[in-house]
């Protein structure tokens, strides 16, 4: 259905809008391929998301964990304590590390937020998923079986509506320029 509103010489800001849309459905349809292909021209904060949970859906860990780091950007290092989405994607980062092998990413993660996640609800959370690689066992297993289980879709709904709600975007009246990430 929604392949049905592709139109040549939509508003950039509308375009954007509906490759968004029809990349999460993708992604949420299990078909992650597609929709990273779909955000491949695009950029800004909620592409960004969107790339790292289509990178999660289609088990390509190492993305998803760098995706989500970058994500963070300095927050590590501010004095603002993280909020709760952001919590969740420093433990997805760590999962994401901890499942793509890569010991050096996922220690780096754990250096710096760990001062931010042990002031946390998710302190222990964080502990488990950012340990080292050799030591995963049944509570990693756990630990990310219920981050997973989080729903991302009323996320990513709350974004999309804080940044895209307003009037429509006509011809005559385009809208501000897509936000930068």
């Amino acid at each position: 259905m929604i392949q049905q509103t592709r139109l040549s010489h939509l508003p950039e800001p509308i375009e954007h809008q509906r490759r968004i849309v029809e990349a999460r459905a993708l992604t949420d349809l299990g078909r992650a391929e597609l929709a990273l292909q779909l955000l491949t021209p695009l950029s800004g904060s909620d592409v960004d998301r969107l790339r790292a949970e289509a990178y999660i859906s289609g088990n390509k860990w190492q993305e998803a964990a760098e995706t989500l780091e970058r994500m963070m950007g300095e927050r590590w290092s501010d004095t603002v304590p993280l909020a709760e989405a952001e919590r969740l994607d420093v433990l997805r980062a760590a999962i994401a590390y901890s499942l793509a092998g890569d010991g050096i990413g996922l220690d780096r993660l754990r250096r710096k937020f760990a001062a931010k996640m042990s002031d946390s609800p998710h302190a222990r959370a964080f502990d488990v998923v950012s340990a080292p690689i050799e030591t995963r066992g049944i509570e990693f297993r756990e630990v990310a079986r219920q981050i997973a289980s989080v729903d991302t879709m009323r996320q990513f709904l709350s974004d999309y509506r804080s940044q895209y709600a307003g009037p429509p975007v006509t011809e005559e009246q385009p809208a501000a320029a897509t936000p930068a990430s």
